[in-house]
């Protein structure tokens, strides 16, 4: 019965730490489960920085950056009713 006591306790052991995900500060998650991103009611949940929980084996951490990102690019061309720019 000890023999088996120890094989099991790692592999649940092992489980446990595989459910844990830590977001660093300045770092935003998603959870992608099975290829597709979760979500709830067609919203995808981002995880803010800190300890969270996922199921092991099925799903995956992404992090993404989440400092201010600014894009220079050109600005748009609007056109009035009276046809102009």
């Amino acid at each position: 019965m000890r023999k088996l006591a120890i094989p099991v306790l790692v592999v649940a052991l092992a489980l446990m730490l595989m459910s844990v995900f830590v977001i660093p500060e300045g770092e935003r998650g998603i959870v992608i489960r099975f290829g597709r991103v979760l979500s709830d009611n067609d919203v995808s949940r981002i995880y803010e920085p800190g300890l969270h929980f996922k199921m092991p084996l099925f799903d995956r951490v992404k992090t993404l950056d989440a400092r201010i990102q600014t894009m220079d690019g050109r600005g748009d061309r609007f056109v009035t009713s009276e046809k102009k720019t």
